[in-house]
């Protein structure tokens, strides 16, 4: 069996909304009773994101929520073409 108590093994749906290729905000949730929403800006060279993660579970008291913000640099040959990317 895969997984532990500390580290269970999770599932994840979630659903990102575009706006123009630039703004995205995305949300969902986990089946660790966690529920998480993100909203971001896309760039050619870079992203930026800042998510939130609450939880709904029984140590609710003792961890409310986590905030964190990603920063996704790219390197690109033609900015233009996002099929180019990695």
């Amino acid at each position: 069996m895969f997984g532990s108590s500390a580290a269970p093994i999770s599932a994840e749906l979630s659903a990102r909304l575009d706006f123009k290729n630039q703004v995205w905000i995305k949300a969902g949730g986990r089946t660790t009773k966690t529920l998480a929403g993100t909203i971001g800006v896309d760039t050619p060279y870079f992203s930026v994101g800042y998510p939130y993660n609450g939880f709904v579970q029984d140590f609710n008291a003792i961890i409310t929520a986590t905030h964190n913000i990603n920063l996704v640099f790219r390197a690109v040959k033609d900015p233009e073409s996002p099929a180019k990317r990695f």
